[in-house]
C-alpha cells in the first residue's frame, strides 16, 4: 500500500510539474506573440486614421507626415523587437521545430551559402549553426535592433573558436546598405525578415 501511496505522489507531482510548464510556457508564447499582435493592430490603426484624413499626400506637408509616420511605425517596430530580445529564441523555437523550419534552414544554407555571405535582419543569428555547415567563408550579419545584435553576438562568440566560418554582426539598417560594398558578397539571403520591413522592396532593391 505504501509503495502504492508513493508511486501515486510521484505521478501526482511529476503531472503537476508538467502541466505547470506547459502552463508557464503557453503564457509565456501567448505574451510575446500578443505583444506583436497589438503592434500590428495599433500601426493599422494609425494607418486608418491617415486615410481618413482625406489627403491625397500631393503638398509638403502632407509628405513631411507621411515620412515620420513611416519613421515612427519603423521605430516601433524596432522597440517591439529590442523587448523580446531576450525570450526570442523561445519564443519561436517550438513552433519552427514543430514546422520543420530548421530543415528549411539547413536546406537554404546548405545549398545556397557560400564564400562571402551577407545576411540582412539576421535577429538573434538563429541561421548561425547552418552557416557553420554550409560553403560560408565570411558571414556579415546585419540587424536594426540593438538587443537582437548582442544576442547574436553572444552566439557567434560561443561558437567562433572552433569554427572555420569567420562571423561578424553589425547594427544596420537594411534599408540602406551602404556600409556594404556592391558585388562584395557570393550570397545575400534574408529568412523570414521581409514581413518586418517598413518597406519590403526597398530592402529587395538594397540586397541586389
Amino acid at each position: 500500500r505504501r509503495s502504492g501511496f508513493l508511486t501515486k505522489v510521484a505521478a501526482s507531482f511529476v503531472g503537476g510539474t508538467v502541466y505547470a510548464g506547459a502552463a508557464f510556457y503557453g503564457y509565456h508564447m501567448f505574451r510575446v506573440k500578443k505583444e506583436f499582435q497589438d503592434l500590428d493592430d495599433e500601426l493599422a490603426l494609425e494607418t486608418a486614421r491617415q486615410e481618413h484624413s482625406g489627403h491625397d499626400g500631393s503638398c509638403c506637408s502632407c509628405v513631411t507626415s507621411s515620412i515620420l509616420g513611416n519613421a515612427n511605425r519603423e521605430n516601433k517596430r524596432v522597440e517591439q523587437f529590442s523587448r523580446i530580445a531576450k525570450c526570442y529564441d523561445k519564443a519561436i523555437g517550438t513552433d519552427e521545430f514543430f514546422m520543420g523550419i530548421g530543415l528549411l534552414r539547413r536546406v537554404l544554407l546548405g545549398w545556397h551559402a557560400k564564400g562571402t555571405c551577407l545576411e540582412v535582419g539576421a535577429g538573434t543569428g538563429r541561421n548561425i549553426e547552418y552557416f557553420q555547415k554550409s560553403k560560408a567563408q565570411r558571414v556579415l550579419m546585419v540587424e536594426l535592433s540593438e538587443n537582437m545584435c548582442e544576442e547574436a553576438k553572444a552566439k557567434v562568440e560561443s561558437v567562433q573558436e572552433n569554427n572555420s566560418t569567420q562571423f561578424a554582426v553589425r547594427q544596420g539598417d537594411s534599408h540602406s546598405l551602404e556600409f556594404c560594398p556592391d558585388q562584395g558578397f557570393d550570397t545575400v539571403l534574408d529568412t523570414f525578415g521581409l514581413c518586418s520591413y517598413q518597406n519590403p522592396v526597398q530592402v529587395l532593391r538594397e540586397m541586389v
